[in-house]
Parts: C-alpha cells; structure tokens; sequence
C-alpha cells in the first residue's frame, strides 16, 4: 500500500513529498529530469518567439513586438540561470522541492508571455496570421508535454495560460470562425491535459522502476558481497577446523605413545571395567589387553573379590562420592603373586552420563627397598660417632640406590633436604614425601650425633674471641633449628649469637645468598660489612652472592673447590687476631 506522501507524488505535486525515503528519492528524480530538458524547451521557445516576430512584423506594432520578445527572453533566461544554479547547488532529496518551485515560477511566466501574445500581438484585421498565432502556441503546448511531464503540474503551467488566453480573446471576438476557433483551443486544451497526464504517469513510473531496479541491484550486490564475506569465514573456519583436527590428530598420536610408553602406570575405569590401561598398568596387574577390558575389574585384579586390591578401593571409593586423597602409598598383589610397593592417585571425570576414574600407579618397590636400607644402617651404626655415622648412612643409601657418593656429598653440602632428598630418592617423590625423609634423616642425625658432637679445632675460641671484640654474631644454616640448637648447646655457645637463620627461616637454601641476607638485616648490618666462615662450595658461593667477605675453612671439601672465597684457611685459629676487623 502506498503511504499519504507518495499518493502525492502520484498526484503530481510540484513541491517533495514529504515521507519516506524511497519518496523523496523518486521526488528528486524527476526535478532532475525537468531540469535536463531546460536547453531543448528553451531553445525551442526562443526559436519560435523569433519566428512569430518575424511573420508578425508587418502586421504589429513593431514596439511592442520588441517588448513581448524581450519578456521571452527574460523569462527564459531567468529558467537558464535556475538551472545553472541547480547544476551548482547542493542537489539533494530534501531540497528537491525548492528547486521544483523555481522551475514552476519559470515555466508559469513563460506560459504567460506567450499567452499575452494572443492579446497584445492578436491582429484582428487578419485572420490568416490569427490562426498562425493559435497553431504556434498549439504546437508549442504539445511540445511542452514532453519537456514538463516529469512533474504533473509543470506542463500545465505552461499550455493552460498560454492556450487559455488565447482562446479567451477568439470567444471574445465574437464572430463565427473566431467562436469556432475559441472552441476548438479549448477543446485542445481538454486533449493536452489528458495526454500530459498519462505521459507524466508514464515518466513516473520509468523513473520508479528504475529507481526499484537500482535499489534491488544495491541490495543484490550487498547480498553477494555478503554471501561471498559469509563464504570466506565459512571457508576460513572450515580450514581452521581441518587444521586443528589435524593437530589435535597428531597430539593424541603424541599423547597416546607418550602414555602408552610411560613407565608409571595409567588406567581410565568407569562402569566397573578398565576402559584404558597402558602397558605399564597390565605388567603391574600380570594381565593382557583382552583380558583387561573383555571382563569386569573384580576379575580381572587380584584381591578384588576380598576387597583388598588398593586400585580397586581407591576406584570404589570415588564412584561412592567419598573424600579420598588425591596421592597415598600401598602394597599391590600382582596375578603371579608377587607383592609391589606402589604409589596411587586418583581423580574423578567426568564421561558422558557416567562417572569415570582415572588412576595412576607408580611402582615404588626400589625405592622402598632403598628406604628399608637406610633404616637397617642407622640401626647397625650404633658404634660410629658424629659426622662418620652420618656419612655412613649417606654411603649405604648411596650404595643401594647407585649414587656417586662424591657427588652427593658435594651437592648436598649447604643445601636443604628439599633439594638432597630429591637426588638420594629421585625427583618425582610427592613433596610430602620429600618432607618425611627430609625430617627422618634429620631425626636420625640428631639421635647419633647427640652427645657426641665433633668441634673443629678453634672453634669456641674463634666465637668467644670475637664476640670479646664486640662483634655482633650469627648462624646462618640450612638446616633445621633443631641441628643448630643441639650443636650450639653442646659446644656451650649458645647465648654468644644474637641471630640464628635456619631451614625454617627461608624458602631456598644455599647456594642462594637469602640466609646470609636475611641474617645481616637481623642484625641490623649491611651486607657489605659481613665476614661469613664457611666449609662448603655452596655456601661459599651463597656468601660472595650476599656481597660479603668470605673465609673458606678447608677440610670437609678440598682447597680447589673453595677457590671463590676471598681467603682458604686450613684451621680457625688462623683467625684468632689481636684485631678481628683484619682477618
């Protein structure tokens, strides 16, 4: 249906409708195309204007004649300049309507002019050149139709004055032919207005559909453009899917080779059967691939009908919703019989509609054994004192778990049990591991050396001379306070240090300088004005990093690793002086 504003464009309003876009566009069309007929009405006005004067110039006053072809020529000058205006200006929809009414100004005013000539110019002693007058301004009418019919009214406003006018003056002659004359403008008149009508129809709606056609091309042409973006990211996806399923391909190639190879166990299980398990699971359970996942698990592990399989339990116990613990140790009895130390843990997925359960096994019976060794050295070392009973712990530990002792023994030196333990037991012990050996060995250490703690020659005298001078002491270790506290009373110098920094105190041991830094700041120094005495490379090390001066005592480690001190001593009495500030 068509909105009010474009029934008025319909009707052939001079002035833009006023509505919707699409209006307004079609509006400005068709002042646009009365304005390109301007040179071709104008040019035929003009020339008929100089051919009416010319056959009325023997006939008319020549005066006034002069004056009527001036009025045309201004009339038509003034559409002239309008349209030299409009070509100018700013053409837009909006302002169609202003420009609209200037050329119906023009067009109305020359339609006048020429109607004028039927009174002015109308010779009534000759009948010959009155009908000359009627044919030219008929012809001129019809001509008319053609240039004004983009806009309804615009032709009208030309041949109603014109044809008007002068079929007033034959009515008002009064005689037979001029009565038949008046008759028959006005009944042309009748005839030239229907035909305008259509013919502006006609130019309405060529300018319609060719609007129409033009916005569908727009819209055709957005729309493949569209489909065509569409097409590119539909494409774009397509190859990053193809890509990413090709990668996702090739690292669960990765994934499934590294697990099927990996040497601690891994099983997926849900609905009481394994639906995974990699190699090293079916050697720990004595069973093949077939027999894994051809029957229920309470047939396929040992132990699993008394309730005693910890793979079993564990699985149960996470179907069952309980709280379990994400790691613990346990005894698994293999389908051959032999019993294995292992480590489990669990965790519980999520697989279609049904819980599922993933384990990890890994075997610990090595290390298990090693750890028993360790505990039957400490018994059998009764008779060993101090720092020998130590080391032969370390050596029997070493010797079952094929350590190069002299490699322990230079890296552990000054270090914390989180980074020995690791290197006696392997780095893959959970950290609560780690903790418990750390704190057995050191429980170990303190029940062998208690009561017999071994002093380096000069050491109490080296502490009481200092302390003497007025230095400020402190102890910085990474051992635990316990290890400090047991050797600083048995040797009597307890009360003598102001400042104890222990394994407790810092998250890194040595070789980082954090111990020393963290002593000096307690005593309320600058690093730069410590001395640090020190037996072991890593805590050498850990003291030129803290900036200070370092005195190596040689002994526990020889000359050529201590070579980064500032100065090697072979015994602490070295460094008992008159003056301490010269050491």
């Amino acid at each position: 249906m068509q909105s009010g504003d474009e029934k008025q464009a319909h009707d052939g309003k001079a002035f833009a409708p006023r509505g919707t876009e699409h209006a307004e566009r079609l509006f400005s069309e068709q002042v646009r195309l009365l304005y390109e007929h301007v040179p071709i009405a104008l040019l035929g006005l003009l020339l008929n204007a100089l051919v009416l004067t010319y056959v009325l110039w023997d006939v008319t006053d020549h005066a006034t004649l002069l004056i009527w072809l001036g009025a045309i020529l201004a009339s038509g000058g003034g559409r002239a300049v309008l349209r030299y205006r409009y070509r100018r200006g700013a053409v837009t929809p909006a302002r169609a309507a202003r420009w609209s009414a200037g050329y119906l100004v023009g067009t109305l005013a020359s339609g006048l002019v020429w109607g004028l000539a039927g009174i002015f110019l109308f010779p009534p002693q000759s009948i010959v050149h009155q009908v000359f007058i009627a044919f030219l301004a008929g012809g001129l009418s019809a001509g008319s139709l053609a240039a004004y019919s983009a806009v309804a009214w615009m032709a009208p406003a030309f041949f109603l004055p014109a044809l008007g006018i002068l079929s007033a003056r034959f009515f008002w002659q009064g005689d037979e032919i001029s009565l038949i004359m008046g008759a028959m403008i006005a009944l042309y008149i009748v005839l030239v207005s229907f035909i305008a009508r259509g013919m502006h129809m006609t130019t309405r709606t060529s300018l319609r559909l060719r609007l129409e056609n033009s916005s569908l091309i727009a819209h055709l042409t957005e729309a493949k453009t569209h489909a065509e973006r569409l097409n590119e990211e539909l494409n774009q996806k397509i190859q990053q899917r193809t890509e990413a399923e090709q990668a996702l391909r090739k690292s669960e190639e990765k994934f499934r080779g590294l697990v099927e190879n990996a040497t601690d166990g891994i099983a997926l299980v849900q609905g009481e059967r394994i639906q995974y398990a990699n190699r090293a699971v079916l050697e720990m359970i004595g069973c093949t691939e077939q027999e894994a996942y051809a029957q229920p698990i309470v047939q396929v592990m040992p132990d699993t009908n008394l309730g005693k399989n910890p793979i079993y339990q564990r699985y149960r116990e996470h179907v069952a919703g309980k709280d379990v613990p994400s790691q613990f140790e346990a005894q698994l009895e293999r389908a051959d019989g032999t019993v294995i130390d292992v480590i489990l843990s669990s965790a519980l997925i999520h697989m279609g509609s049904e819980n599922a359960v993933l384990i990890m096994v890994k075997d610990i019976t090595e290390r298990k054994r090693a750890e028993e060794a360790l505990l039957t050295m400490a018994e059998d070392v009764g008779s060993t004192t101090g720092e020998e009973m130590f080391r032969s712990l370390v050596e029997c530990l070493a010797t079952s778990l094929n350590v190069d002792f002299a490699l322990v023994g230079e890296f552990a030196g000054g270090r914390q049990n989180r980074d020995i333990v690791p290197i006696l037991f392997g780095d893959d012990r959970a950290p609560e591991d780690v903790r418990r050996l750390g704190a057995r060995k050191e429980e170990l250490y303190r029940d062998l050396v208690r009561g017999k703690v071994r002093v380096s020659e000069g050491a109490v005298e080296l502490v009481r001379h200092y302390r003497a001078g007025g230095y400020q002491l402190a102890v910085g270790s990474s051992t635990p306070r316990a290890n400090i506290d047991l050797a600083l009373g048995e040797m009597g110098i307890a009360d003598l240090f102001g400042v104890i920094v222990s394994s407790e105190d810092v998250s890194v041991g040595k070789p980082d300088p954090t111990v020393f830094l963290t002593a000096a700041s307690r005593l309320g120094v600058l690093p730069g004005d410590c001395l640090v005495i020190e037996d072991a490379p890593a805590g050498v090390e850990a003291g030129k990093a803290a900036g200070m001066v370092v005195v190596a005592l040689a002994g526990s480690h020889p000359r050529e690793k201590l070579g980064h001190a500032d100065r090697v001593i072979s015994s602490l009495n070295e460094l008992i002086i008159a003056d301490p500030a010269n050491a």
